[in-house]
């Protein structure tokens, strides 16, 4: 038997198991099933009645989010990461990385939701919050090397004007529009 079906079988078996739905949620996303592992790791949202996992089940589903653009969705369940996390049934330092990676995570939901409504037009753009929760990352883990790129960049954009990113990477390509331009 496969990990796949090792944890449908333990959904099966055990339907109000959160880690039991978390486990398959994050197999199917590792397997490319992402609408599948969405509705899994709501599923362990449903099923956590005491809320002793919630930080890590949003924080994996704003992840998934991320990855497929919903940029929206990614800020609402990383900031639900954050909310929970006191709960969280972890070891410390695993309690401290979910939340600097959620506080860097959602700092990039809002740089690329930035990004794009300059580079599109259309919606108010929202640098302050991005540099905010790279500011927050770094307070709590200075030494976390993508969330002081992304402040980096978060400062020259504000220096400079706008930029546009490459869409797989979220790297600057150029600016545009300020100083030295």
């Amino acid at each position: 038997m496969g990990q796949l079906e090792e944890f449908e079988q333990q959904v099966k078996d055990n339907p109000e198991d959160v880690l039991a739905h978390y486990n398959l949620a994050v197999t199917l996303q590792g397997a490319g099933r992402e609408d599948e592992a969405v509705s899994e790791y709501k599923r362990a949202l449903e099923t956590d009645k005491d809320g002793n996992y919630l930080a890590l089940v949003h924080y994996n589903l704003g992840a998934l989010y991320y990855r497929n653009d919903k940029l929206e969705d990614a800020i609402i369940e990383f900031e639900q990461t954050v909310q929970h996390l006191p709960r969280l049934r972890a070891a410390e330092n695993i309690r401290l990385d979910v939340l600097v990676n959620a506080h860097n995570s959602m700092g990039m939901a809002f740089l690329n939701k930035t990004q794009k409504a300059q580079h599109y037009g259309g919606e108010e753009t929202d640098l302050s919050s991005a540099e905010e929760n790279f500011r927050k990352a770094l307070k709590l883990d200075p030494s976390h090397a993508s969330a002081r790129k992304n402040l980096e960049n978060v400062t020259k954009m504000a220096e400079h004007g706008w930029c546009v990113a490459d869409p797989k990477t979220g790297s600057v390509l150029k600016f545009f529009g300020g100083k030295g331009d």
